[in-house]
């Protein structure tokens, strides 16, 4: 070894913008900042579903904001930032879907 040098591994800052609030049926802008890795994405998912759960999967690569559609029934949810290498839910905000009447 001709050299060596001490290196600090910190975690990306990921950050996400929604409206708190959204219409059954209509695509969400989603406003957001992170590692932007190849493969990684922003879904919406009802609340309580298990990391892994994606529903429309629209890249980061396209960049900020992403265009999410969610779910198909009103309710609570969660907007993910999602690792494209291994599926590890990154970030996560909450966000209620009401039907058109609410």
């Amino acid at each position: 070894m001709l050299a060596r040098r001490a290196i600090k591994i910190v975690a990306g800052k990921i950050t996400l913008k929604a409206p708190a609030r959204a219409l059954l049926g209509a695509s969400i802008p989603i406003e957001w900042s992170g590692p932007n890795n190849p493969n990684d994405y922003i879904t919406i998912v009802p609340k309580g579903a298990p990391d892994g759960t994606s529903g429309h999967l629209p890249g980061t690569a396209a960049g900020s904001p992403a265009n999410v559609d969610p779910p198909d029934q009103p309710g609570p949810c969660e907007v993910r930032y999602i690792n494209g290498q291994d599926d590890r839910v990154l970030a996560r905000i909450p966000l209620e879907i009401v039907g058109a009447g609410a």
